[in-house]
């Protein structure tokens, strides 16, 4: 019973050891494979380095060592190839002057190009945005100058019709006549006023172009009676056709006498002088110097237009050289061209600068 038991005893003993023994070589084996897998690993990563370093020789075509260099123009291209580049690009050896100023505006072309045409200064410095506003400042303002001056010249013609129709030198004149002794006391009348065609009882003498007057005799009396006395008389009867004799008409009521309604009807002044004249709004007078002062309202609208328009040049021009100094200040690109030396020989390395200023 005790050789049992002690056998038991080392039964029991020696299974551990075994166990022991078994987890042991499980885990040399598993150690082993890896250290096979590692090894495979190793093997066909140096087969793949030598590949590509197999093909990097044979595409450089230099059977000689690899000098890296940190350049990837360097390192990445043959020297057949950068020997190709050299020859083929003479312009990349440009100097950086050369580069730099090809970039730049030049704020005097800018200036000039603006100032006869809005916007095209700004254009060429690279800002479409102010070219188009000043561009269309132009346009807009002669489209209007030239809309409102043919305005003004339809106003003109209807206002000189109006005042063929309804006013005559020669009525003005024949009033005068009547009333010389009540507008100036030591005044005579001169015969010579009118011509020898001249017929009073003619309807129509009243007609343009009135050449039954003596202009300058009519001048010369028109001076006497305003002469030494306050009366209305101010100006003397421009000849007809002038801009002047359309002005004074429908402006100074010492001419109200040869409108058509100022002789008879509502509006007759009878022997009353000019300084007490005064024509109703319904008036031909009155209602012709409406049409003249419409006339005026569209032509300084196009004087107004042209001044802006000529504003706009002088502004588009210092626009357009502030435009491009900015553009030239704010971008500057300098590309430089230095030759780097290398085992294939000297290999050109381009050097870009930027800088933006706000």
């Amino acid at each position: 019973m005790k050789n049992n038991n002690t056998l038991g005893s080392a039964s029991a003993l020696n299974l551990q050891p075994l166990e022991f023994v078994t987890q042991r070589g499980r885990w040399v084996e598993q150690r082993n494979l890896s250290l096979i897998n590692q090894k495979a690993f190793m093997k066909y990563s140096l087969l793949l380095s030598f590949v590509l370093l197999f093909s990097f020789i044979a595409n450089a075509g230099e059977p000689k060592d690899i000098h890296l260099t940190g350049n990837p123009q360097v390192d990445f291209f043959s020297a057949r190839e950068l020997n190709t580049f050299q020859s083929s690009t003479p312009s990349a050896f440009q100097s950086d002057e050369t580069i730099t100023s090809s970039g730049k505006k030049s704020p005097w072309l800018a200036g000039a190009m603006s100032l006869l045409v809005p916007g095209a200064g700004e254009v060429y410095a690279g800002n479409y945005l102010k070219g188009a506003i000043f561009f269309g400042i132009e346009v807009g303002t002669l489209v209007t100058a030239y809309l409102y001056d043919k305005k003004g010249d339809d106003q003109t013609v209807l206002f000189e019709s109006y005042a063929n129709q309804h006013w005559s030198a020669v009525r003005y004149a024949e009033w005068i006549e009547q009333n010389i002794g009540n507008l100036h006391p030591t005044a005579s009348w001169n015969p010579n006023v009118y011509n020898s065609n001249y017929d009073p009882n003619d309807p129509n003498r009243h007609a343009p172009p009135f050449g039954d007057i003596n202009w300058e005799t009519l001048q010369s009396i028109e001076r006497e009676v305003a002469e030494g006395v306050t009366n209305g008389f101010t100006h003397t009867l421009p000849y007809y056709g002038q801009q002047q004799y359309y002005e004074l008409i429908g402006k100074y009521v010492q001419f109200y006498a040869g409108w058509d309604d100022a002789e008879s009807g509502t509006y007759a002044i009878g022997t009353t002088k000019p300084s007490d004249f005064h024509p109703a709004d319904e008036s031909r007078f009155r209602i012709y110097s409406k049409m003249r002062a419409q006339a005026n309202d569209y032509y300084d609208i196009t004087t107004s237009m042209i001044s802006i328009a000529v504003i706009n040049h002088v502004l588009s021009a210092l626009d357009a050289a502030w435009t491009a100094t900015r553009y030239n200040n704010a971008l500057e690109a300098r590309v430089n061209l230095k030759m780097q030396p290398t085992p294939f020989g000297n290999v050109p390395v381009k050097e870009l600068h930027l800088s933006y200023t706000f």
